[in-house]
């Protein structure tokens, strides 16, 4: 009996220790155990509200603690409030709430003895603002940023290529500058120090091309050139041919990289720039956005050709031009007629376009150890006559003539590359072109013809003699001086649509010396093509009717 007595009383007093306990537990949370510190401020004995009162007052001490920021003999003295640090009141209040108040209640009462005997110093909770951090540094220590600069290369007036060295730059490090101001302000600031002092932290920044990258392109010098005239008095031309060129300056290709003309150029619209300028459709001269751009494709087309790198995709006009060779054009049109070529060549290319006074000059810059000589010549392999149509106008005099159109003949033409490699000579044979022929319209009056008055002056009227009766005239003074005699109509022609064979001369401006690109730079004359048609400086259309090629 006196067992079951003990026990039961036991167990009463455990029941009350338990329920002791949990009240304790339950009125210690509420108070910060004693002798919990935030850095030199005393928070214990205090409610979580007076503690948080507290708390306010170091958050505003943190927003005006000075942070000394170096580099070299550099100093900056900036508030940390400035650089984007506060202090977090409330995960502070939870670190000092949380001492003394977790784990058993045996681990609970043992914590909160030992901080009551030996002080218990927590850091702070702080933060930084990123972004106002480092648009103060930048404000402040911007000069020290240095952007890296890319290796490259220059090109000298003699067309050798000089390498400009990479420069490596300097950043600074935000996010370890960060760190290391909340560092300092936590073991510092809080702990009575006056100021915190920090080392700017700096990054090299490497550029994204090397002098090595540069070196291994193996661009040594120029390659090709080719030049073409224009017009310069024809001032949407022109311009056009500027816009266009500016596009493909300083086009840099790597081995085995492919190029298009109108993925690089662009539409030719008045939002990208270009001007109306001649075309023709249908064989009529008409205002079309982008006339001229045709001629700096042409213009690339033959310095591609002379560098040796191979052709994809190349159309000519449906007539001759008179800017470059027969044959020797690439006509272009955006969404429909492309000029492609890709950099075959394992060393990479540059290619720079020049628009001075009325010429066009292409370069393109490689290894020229690995260059070959390289020629291109083109010939006329089939003339395609002219027709002579006549056509009957009532409004002309019966057997009267007036041309109405001018003919050309047409041609096919045949053109080569020949490369000299190893001592051996190579023929590439080029994609052929067909020139179609423009028939000549003869408008042939069918109209009656007008009576021709002949009134002879008043000096060559004779007079009258008493007594004669229709004195003749000299007939050396009858219209002598009139002015309005006419030579008789000549015979109606015969419709039988004769031709009229041969080749035109070649334009005047289609010849050029080597430093325009019509010669190899060997010195040595392709066969001739001096039967090129000149028609006019423009681009054609084909007799599709769609709009030229320009």
């Amino acid at each position: 009996m006196r067992r079951v007595v003990w026990l039961l009383g036991f167990l009463a007093l455990l029941v009350v220790g338990v329920l002791f306990g949990c009240l304790g537990a339950s009125f210690a949370n509420s108070i910060i155990t004693p002798g919990v510190y935030v850095g030199n401020l005393n928070l214990g004995g205090l409610t979580r509200e007076q503690a948080r009162e507290h708390l306010a007052m170091l958050e505003d001490e943190v927003a005006h603690y000075p942070v000394v920021i170096k580099n070299g003999d550099n100093t900056w003295t900036i508030d940390a409030g400035e650089l984007g640090v506060t202090l977090d009141n409330e995960k502070t209040l939870q670190k000092a709430a949380a001492v003394g108040h977790t784990g058993s209640i045996i681990n609970q009462w043992r914590e909160r003895r030992r901080v009551e005997k030996e002080d218990e110093h927590i850091q702070p909770e702080l933060s930084t603002g990123w972004d106002v951090l480092k648009k103060k540094i930048i404000a402040e220590m911007g000069q020290i940023i240095v952007e890296p600069v890319n290796a490259g290369f220059q090109i000298t007036p003699g067309d050798q290529v000089v390498i400009v060295p990479a420069q490596t730059g300097t950043d600074i490090d935000f996010n370890a500058l960060a760190r290391k101001i909340v560092w300092s302000i936590s073991d510092e600031a809080v702990n009575g120090a006056e100021v915190c002092e920090v080392e700017l932290p700096l990054l090299s920044v490497q550029p994204q091309r090397t002098t090595e990258d540069v070196e291994a392109m193996q661009i040594n010098g120029r390659i090709a050139r080719y030049t073409t005239r224009f017009d310069a008095g024809q001032e949407g031309r022109t311009y056009n041919i500027k816009v266009a060129a500016a596009a493909l300056d300083g086009l840099l290709l790597a081995p085995d990289d492919g190029f298009s003309f109108n993925q690089v150029v662009g539409p030719r619209s008045s939002e990208a720039g270009y001007k109306s300028a001649n075309v023709i459709v249908n064989n009529e001269f008409v205002q079309g956005l982008g006339g001229g751009v045709c001629q700096v494709s042409s213009t690339l087309y033959n310095a591609v050709l002379l560098a040796n790198l191979q052709i994809l995709e190349r159309s000519n006009h449906t007539l001759p031009v008179s800017y470059v060779p027969i044959g020797q054009d690439a006509t272009v049109s955006y969404g429909a007629i492309d000029f492609r070529f890709a950099n075959n060549q394992i060393n990479y290319i540059y290619i720079t376009s020049l628009v001075e006074g009325n010429t066009i000059t292409f370069k393109i810059y490689g290894n020229q150890a690995s260059s070959p000589r390289v020629e291109v010549a083109s010939w006329v392999t089939e003339t395609i006559p002219q027709q002579i149509i006549y056509e009957d106008d009532p409004n002309l005099a019966a057997g009267e003539q007036v041309i109405k159109q001018k003919g050309n003949n047409g041609f096919k033409v045949a053109s080569a590359r020949y490369v000299w490699e190893n001592g051996e000579k190579r023929t590439e044979q080029l994609p052929a072109s067909y020139y179609h022929a423009v028939n000549r319209i003869v408008a042939v009056g069918t109209g009656q013809v007008k009576p021709t008055v002949v009134v002879p002056p008043e000096s060559v009227v004779l007079p009258v003699s008493p007594g004669v009766i229709n004195q003749p005239v000299s007939p050396e003074h009858v219209g002598s001086n009139s002015g309005e005699t006419t030579e008789p109509a000549p015979p109606a022609p015969e419709h039988t649509n004769p031709t009229e064979p041969g080749v035109p001369p070649a334009a005047d401006d289609s010849e050029s010396t080597e430093g325009e690109g019509q010669v190899p730079e060997t010195g040595e004359m392709p066969p001739a093509t001096g039967d090129s048609q000149a028609i006019e400086d423009i681009e054609q259309v084909p007799e599709t009717g769609n709009v030229s090629p320009d």
